[in-house]
């Protein structure tokens, strides 16, 4: 795909071309990024394993569902839209490590990479079967490869929570982003047609191409996503309130390099202030620095619902 064609999409292809400038600010200034995409399935799976969602800097919705039962007017992009549009962005000797699949398909996708971006060099891959380290030594050989980018496609909610893994081993200056299953898809350039995308049926496309391990996802799963739609709009507007802000700021018309906050005050109301328990006792000496918090907190919740045209989450 070339870059005058995917300029030229309105829409999901101008958010993901915003997206993608963001992280490659990111990574020309070394400030890093913690990247993951959710759908309907995903954000469950990740939920039951209570990955800790405000750990990433960037929280994105790939999904016409999941954007409908929580944030309707959020930004939809996805892996297989920012990536090649990163890779063109990153500017010359990218350096780039992937993480997933198997080693049939990441030859493939080494070669695809290439030869859609010949300023990438996939410095490091391995699988995520036989190849699949513990984070600590996967982290300790991504630094030696001097890797800036680090893909990492083994499904939900593994990828996640590894992802937050490899960063806190020391890759807090590198931009990590989760993929699902593009690893498999980007060396098939005709994986989804062209309409696809226009008209929406990203997701129908996987279903027919396979069928026996999605058709659940998209009937019994999406049942229970409706079901669970509070649960998630916990997840995503409170515990991923400062992530998911980040991201709709990214994608936002002359949107530049946003960072997280990481104030104290913020900081304590996320371990604090919201938990499916409800607030934890506070003994009075705290009291003063807990209010302030709330208000902080507050404020940039706020910001983030009236950017999304949702109703407040409590």
């Amino acid at each position: 795909m070339t870059s005058s064609r995917t300029e030229r999409r309105s829409g999901e292809m101008d958010w993901s071309t915003k997206l993608a400038q963001n992280l490659a600010n990111r990574i020309h200034s070394r400030d890093g990024a913690a990247v993951t995409w959710y759908n309907h399935w995903s954000i469950g799976r990740s939920i039951d394993l209570e990955v800790d969602v405000e750990q990433f800097t960037h929280v994105c919705l790939d999904g016409i569902l999941l954007r409908s039962l929580v944030a309707p007017s959020a930004p939809r992009t996805s892996a297989d839209l920012v990536l090649p549009l990163l890779f063109e962005r990153a500017g010359a000797n990218c350096r780039v490590a992937l993480i997933g699949s198997t080693r049939a398909s990441l030859a493939a996708a080494e070669q695809a990479i290439r030869a859609a971006s010949p300023n990438v060099e996939v410095v490091l891959s391995r699988d995520g079967y036989e190849e699949l380290s513990p984070p600590e030594a996967m982290a300790a050989a991504i630094r030696e490869a001097d890797a800036d980018v680090v893909v990492v496609g083994l499904g939900a909610p593994l990828q996640d929570a590894y992802l937050l893994a490899l960063r806190a081993h020391g890759l807090r200056d590198r931009v990590l982003l989760t993929c699902g299953g593009w690893l498999d898809q980007v060396s098939n350039m005709r994986y989804y047609p062209r309409f696809a995308y226009r008209l929406k049926i990203n997701w129908l496309v996987r279903v027919v191409r396979e069928p026996r391990r999605l058709w659940r996802r998209y009937t019994v799963d999406a049942v229970a996503a409706v079901r669970r739609r509070q649960q998630m709009r916990r997840f995503l507007l409170v515990r991923g309130a400062v992530p998911l802000g980040v991201m709709l700021r990214a994608c936002s018309p002359g949107a530049v390099v946003d960072r997280a906050p990481e104030s104290s005050q913020v900081e304590l109301v996320k371990k604090e202030l919201v938990t499916d328990a409800g607030p934890r006792p506070v003994v009075p000496a705290a009291r003063d620095r807990r209010a302030a918090a709330q208000e902080s907190y507050a404020v940039a919740r706020e910001a983030v619902v009236t950017a999304l045209g949702v109703t407040a989450v409590d």
